[in-house]
């Protein structure tokens, strides 16, 4: 009984035992709670409980898997009450990014790469499961070892021509699957999607893309584009270039031109301070 004063999971675990539940019980309400502003902030408190002990305890990923009884779920799993909780776990437990690979591994070794993969395309057509589905969907596309040509092509994106920036969907899978495949290659950062991309499109060609398409899609927030621009902007910078050397790649006075000379201006304003050049 003294155990259980000084330690609160223990005794809301007993408590809860008592009333004939039990840690995945307490799981599946805690999910519940979650859902609800009313009681969300102290579900988290709850579950930060929760995952402490077992962290503490030195559970495994796949060993609260287990626990949760995720690994009989079949094909439901990503639609178990207790997902979120093993996901908190993981997220908990593993340096991202390597939670999505040690969550891949686990539910490959569980269902296969035929099993996952069926059930990442049935995932992907829930709006609840979507986000975790296409995660996965990069992590079955890097396992299989495509490349990332591969995957631009499987996307359909090959057939935009220049005009690839209005399908901001299968383009920024595409981003991030470039960008997944990279983060395991310490000499290849972010700035290798804006570098296939050049060498697909020119640098220069591309960078009058993200501001001519800005221009035809005003966004009030950030997307895929600005995120683009936003790197071949950094990468100029990593490059040692200035506001004057842009100027002398864009020497005409057309609209465009002028605008990428601006906003270029304006960025390497803000970041010529706060950037290791």
């Amino acid at each position: 009984m003294q155990m259980l004063r000084k330690d609160p999971y223990a005794q809301l675990v007993f408590t809860i035992k008592k009333s004939g539940f039990d840690e995945i019980d307490l799981a599946k309400i805690i999910n519940t709670a979650k859902q609800d502003p009313k009681t969300s902030a102290l579900a988290g408190q709850v579950e930060k409980l929760q995952l402490d002990k077992w962290s503490a305890d030195m559970k495994s990923s796949e060993d609260i898997f287990k626990f949760l009884r995720l690994d009989k779920e079949g094909d439901k799993v990503f639609e178990s009450p207790v997902w979120g909780t093993w996901a908190a776990y993981l997220n908990k437990r593993e340096i991202d990014p390597d939670a999505d690979l040690v969550m891949f591994n686990i539910l490959r070794n569980k269902f296969g790469d035929e099993g996952l993969a069926n059930m990442v395309t049935k995932a992907k057509q829930v709006e609840s499961t979507r986000e975790v589905a296409e995660k996965l969907q990069l992590e079955l596309w890097r396992a299989n070892a495509h490349s990332s040509d591969y995957i631009f092509n499987l996307l359909k994106l090959n057939e935009k021509g220049n005009k690839i920036l209005e399908s901001p969907g299968p383009l920024s899978t595409w981003v991030a699957y470039v960008r997944r495949v990279n983060s395991f290659n310490s000499n290849r950062g972010k700035f290798q999607p804006i570098l296939l991309l050049e060498k697909r499109f020119g640098e220069k060609e591309l960078a009058q893309m993200f501001v001519n398409s800005k221009s035809r899609h005003y966004a009030s927030k950030p997307g895929i584009i600005e995120n683009l621009q936003e790197w071949q902007f950094k990468k100029w910078m990593v490059q040692k270039k200035k506001p004057g050397d842009v100027n002398k790649m864009f020497p005409s006075e057309d609209l465009t031109s002028l605008q990428i000379k601006y906003e270029f201006k304006n960025f390497y304003k803000e970041n010529v301070d706060t950037m290791m050049i």
